[in-house]
């Protein structure tokens, strides 16, 4: 690897960097501040807009420069209308304006605070792959069958499409490309919490931080004298914790911030939204001149560590992002500080979801990276359809064909039809917690007398006893031949404690 010209002025660009960083998060996320308002007016004034008449692109908020329009909280409404219809009971508490507003403060995340370990967004591709299949169509369905899709996946009928062609295609594209920026934002964001939780400036999130840590503890000990069990519960917890932080993180940032409710204005948008057709400008020093930011990027990957010989002896214990790939190596980064590269060449790879094995030219920036015995473990940043059959393959595994033996799986409802069968609601989520995503889903499953229970100490043994079971499952193993279909997946196995 090159080495720098001169190490003297690059440790003073590094450490200017630095502390102007830390200059910007403070002042722009305001952590000192006190709120004007309070969670509960943000809920109450989502209901009055609810109830409101008025034109799709009536501002209704500010926050953070950012225009919230009418248009996309009834949007957000509708869609969690449709989750409450289609048995997610989870999405009933939920505020479409409040819903919208984190999404807002991930999008401006994403812009202010750009970075290498982040995925790449590729957006110049993704505004024209959405431009092209609004125009000619997507595999088998024709330019009309695509529209009707895809505005149905948006709550939005074709009447009530209020711009012109031109100006609605630019729509579509600024809602696919922020959502690219939301999954960004939420990802600094989850760092942010755990790393920074003084910019929220909250003494709750303090002590919660704190108890993080404890668990954090409790779990390497318990991983250190072999308890497993007490291993898995605390992940559980530990995750379940993690999702806590996040969003009082986030309250913070919305509560603090520029916000300013504004409906009774009747003031219209006039502006097409911005479409980011680049990567940010980096808000950390305007002065520093093309060719040094250049230098400066390259000196990211320049600066990694080479993990590959100590994961070939199994001496590395650290897993992340990966935020580049070149010809010869993979660059992948835990958090904001520590950068790593593997050589290309030197391992096999596997699906860390479905254990199948991955040809390195399959692994995409942005996939999370971990590794077992000499293996690289690849979890695929996907999301939704795709996500879930992954999941759903996983759950078909057992305890010894699976790479991580985590429990991310709760019974949501309960129905017997006999002695020997029930049909089960689960709920589950990615195996590896929230590093990728924090996305849920579910499913039902049938129980039967073919069905095989373990339990901890023998006393969960039939459908009768799931009740018990509820909060207290280790795993279940479904029968690979029945996902993907009609009728409820079989469950093979299913292993629970029973306190």
């Amino acid at each position: 690897m090159k080495k720098a010209n001169n190490k003297f002025r690059d440790i003073c660009i590094v450490a200017c960097i630095f502390f102007i960083v830390i200059g910007f998060v403070i002042i722009i996320l305001k952590g000192n501040h006190k709120p004007d308002i309070e969670i509960d007016e943000l809920y109450q004034y989502g209901e009055k807009l609810e109830g409101m008449d008025i034109a799709p692109n009536t501002i209704v908020a500010k926050i953070y420069g950012q225009e919230v329009l009418f248009r996309e909280v009834e949007t957000y409404r509708k869609s969690i209308n449709y989750s409450i219809e289609n048995g997610n009971t989870e999405s009933i508490n939920k505020n479409a304006f409040y819903e919208v507003l984190q999404r807002k403060v991930c999008v401006y995340i994403a812009k202010k605070y750009p970075d290498s370990v982040t995925y790449n967004l590729n957006v110049e591709k993704n505004l024209q792959k959405t431009k092209d299949e609004w125009e000619n169509g997507y595999g088998e369905y024709s330019a009309e069958e695509y529209r009707k899709k895809f505005l149905e996946t948006l709550c939005i009928e074709p009447d009530e499409i209020w711009l012109n062609d031109d100006e609605f295609l630019k729509y579509l594209q600024y809602i696919s490309q922020e959502q690219m920026l939301i999954a960004k934002g939420l990802q600094i964001l989850n760092d942010f919490s755990i790393e920074k939780p003084e910019l929220a400036n909250d003494e709750e999130l303090d002590k919660k931080i704190k108890e993080l840590n404890q668990l954090r503890e409790e779990q390497t000990a318990a991983i250190n004298t072999g308890n497993s069990e007490t291993a898995q519960s605390l992940m559980k917890e530990i995750l379940e914790l993690h999702v806590e932080i996040r969003e009082l993180y986030m309250w913070n940032l919305i509560l603090n911030s520029d916000l300013e409710l504004c409906v009774d204005k009747n003031e219209l948008s006039n502006t097409v939204p911005e479409i980011y057709t680049k990567e940010p400008e980096s808000s950390i020093q305007e002065d520093i001149d093309t060719e040094e930011l250049e230098k400066l990027n390259n000196d990211t990957n320049e600066q990694a560590q080479d993990a590959t010989q100590k994961i070939l002896n199994n001496e590395f214990y650290l897993s992340g992002i990966i935020y580049d790939i070149d010809e010869n190596y993979i660059y992948f980064s835990k958090d904001y500080s520590k950068r790593y590269y593997i050589n290309k060449n030197s391992f096999s790879y596997l699906n860390g979801r479905t254990t199948d094995n991955m040809n390195v030219v399959d692994i995409k920036v942005g996939d999370y990276l971990n590794h077992d015995n000499k293996i690289i473990i690849i979890y695929r940043n996907i999301s939704g359809d795709e996500l879930n059959q992954e999941l759903l393959y996983n759950l078909t595994l057992t305890e010894a064909e699976r790479i991580i033996f985590v429990n991310t799986i709760e019974i949501e409802d309960i129905k017997i039809t006999d002695n020997n069968t029930a049909t089960v609601k689960i709920k589950y989520g990615d195996i590896i917690g929230n590093e990728l995503t924090d996305e849920t889903f579910y499913t039902t499953v049938e129980f039967n007398s073919n069905t095989k229970f373990y339990s901890k100490g023998n006393n969960i043994n039939s459908i009768n006893d799931l009740e018990y079971a509820k909060n207290n499952i280790n795993s279940i193993v479904l029968d690979r031949n029945t996902i993907n279909k009609e009728s409820p997946a079989i469950v093979r196995i299913f292993e629970s404690t029973d306190n």
